[in-house]
């Protein structure tokens, strides 16, 4: 029974080193990859293949990124660009070795055939498995800087009168009424102004003494005024916390009628 017990811990703890050894062979086999890749891969992908296959100079040769894995990996319009393991079979070392029924990269125009032992080393990369660290970063719907930057939502609103309407909202509107053939309400006077401020941020109208003030000098500066006062105001925080408090939510459910300790 206890020689038994006694194989049993032998073979689970001959298991259990077996398997770190392992382990520590396969991460060591992958830093020594991850180290050819950054040492001898990457320069040769940067000089020679990103200025046409990259998202930083913003061109896809090909429908092909060699900027991260996941782009030779997912390949171009001709298919996957690297089959690790498989130097022959993948197309980018067809195409470094300028084979006569496919493509040649880089072209010509691009500084042409790349030196034998570039070549050679990018067999030997794909050889040994194409060990590639790389990952992609973020980017807003795959597009460079310049391709965002004339996205629609970034372009002005068309300018039709600014002098009437100096706000961007409100150009946007006036567009509208001229299609439907309207046009805009001739702007309120101060006291109106002045009430319509008061009952949306406070849901109070305004004391006398402040419209007879305003309606007396009704400058940009002064309406600028009112409208910072109003928003310290304590009114303002109880007329709008009414409507922030719906959106988390908030009820009194119990306790309306009762002073229950907590």
């Amino acid at each position: 029974m206890i020689g038994s017990l006694l194989r049993t811990v032998i073979l689970m703890s001959a298991g259990v080193w077996f398997m770190a050894g392992m382990s520590v062979c396969c991460g060591q086999q992958q830093t020594a990859g991850e180290e050819f890749f950054e040492q001898r891969i990457r320069p040769i992908l940067v000089q020679r293949c990103e200025g046409c296959h990259s998202r930083t100079a913003g061109k896809a040769g090909g429908g092909l990124l060699l900027d991260h894995r996941e782009g030779w990996s997912k390949g171009g319009d001709s298919g996957t660009a690297i089959i690790p393991g498989q130097p022959d079979a993948s197309l980018l070392i067809q195409a470094v070795r300028y084979a006569e029924d496919g493509p040649q990269m880089p072209p010509q125009s691009k500084g042409g055939k790349l030196p034998d032992a570039e070549i050679r080393l990018l067999e030997e990369w794909v050889r040994t498995g194409a060990v590639d660290p790389r990952v992609p970063s973020a980017q807003l719907g795959g597009m460079s800087p310049e391709q965002a930057r004339t996205w629609w939502a970034f372009q002005p609103l068309p300018l039709l009168n600014a002098r009437l309407q100096p706000v961007d909202l409100d150009r946007a509107l006036q567009r509208l009424w001229q299609q439907q053939g309207l046009s805009p309400a001739p702007p309120a006077d101060a006291r109106t102004l002045l009430r319509r401020l008061h009952y949306d941020l406070t849901g109070l109208a305004p004391a006398m003494h402040d419209v007879d003030a305003f309606a007396a000098e009704p400058s940009a500066a002064a309406w600028q005024a009112q409208i910072e006062r109003l928003l310290q105001s304590p009114q303002y925080g109880v007329h709008w916390g009414r409507h922030w408090l719906d959106v988390v939510r908030y009820a009194d459910t119990a306790g309306e009628n009762t002073d229950r300790p907590l």
